[in-house]
């Protein structure tokens, strides 16, 4: 069962991070401060699953984000369908 929250957690970060459109740091922000929670709650049983998949959430935010091309005006495939030429 720990497996399915923690992919759940993964695919959830992925879709979070299309909707919400918040910078690649600010999804590994929010991992690293879950890592650094567990690291400080670690003894608790109750939250290491939360945490975890908190981290995995995050970077799959970060995923997501950091996947999304760039857009570069010298290319020219920067202007595929983008209409008529000339």
């Amino acid at each position: 069962m720990t497996l399915f929250w923690v992919a759940l957690a993964w695919l959830a970060g992925i879709a979070a991070g299309r909707l919400v459109r918040q910078p690649g740091f600010a999804w590994l922000l929010l991992a690293a401060l879950a890592v650094g929670l567990a690291v400080f709650f670690q003894r608790d049983r109750r939250l290491r699953l939360p945490l975890v998949c908190t981290v995995l959430f995050g970077l799959g935010g970060a995923r997501s984000v950091l996947s999304l091309p760039t857009f570069d005006v010298g290319l020219v495939s920067t202007y595929n369908d983008r209409g008529k030429v000339g």
